[in-house]
């Protein structure tokens, strides 16, 4: 159940996201396809979220240190813990990934990709990444069960579609 989730908000985040700037969090984010007959509805769409998802972003990252804690003690057994980043690609395309922690150590992080990528063409899943943990927008500890904890900005955003 949780893979089926993530990937549902990964979709709508990557639509979303998807830009030709690169450009900080908190900041409005510009649209790559201008020249789109639906671009006006996607820059809409685009400033919208920007006008809300700062909110479940700080809540992810002002709880940062305790999961980060929680990783460099040992999650619990067939717990993982995934990030999300921007990934950017030479262009400035970038997307929007999650990214299974492998080590986090002191501000940086190695994590693995774990989904499939549309926009940026740099990079692929699987693909090991490092990257600032100051660039983390969420975080997500899954279960075996299918059950999880975070993942603020994915709850945040399926509640808008509901």
């Amino acid at each position: 159940m949780i893979k089926i989730v993530l990937t549902g908000v990964f979709i709508l985040i990557t639509s979303v996201y998807s830009s030709a700037q690169h450009c900080l969090v908190d900041k409005p984010i510009l649209t790559a396809y201008a020249d789109l007959p639906e671009a006006g509805q996607a820059i809409q769409v685009k400033k919208q979220l920007d006008a809300v998802i700062p909110a479940p972003i700080l809540r992810a990252r002002r709880s940062l240190p305790q999961i980060k804690q929680r990783y460099l003690l040992g999650l619990g057994s067939d717990e993982k813990l995934f990030l999300t980043a921007r990934i950017f690609d030479k262009s400035g395309v970038f997307e929007q990934v999650f990214a299974e922690v492998q080590d986090w150590s002191r501000d940086s992080v190695i994590a693995v990709i774990a989904n499939d990528l549309d926009a940026v063409r740099e990079y692929q899943k699987g693909q090991t990444i490092t990257f600032s943990e100051k660039h983390v927008l969420d975080w997500i500890v899954t279960r075996p069960d299918g059950s999880a904890e975070g993942n603020f900005v994915g709850r945040y955003i399926a509640s808008l579609q509901q």
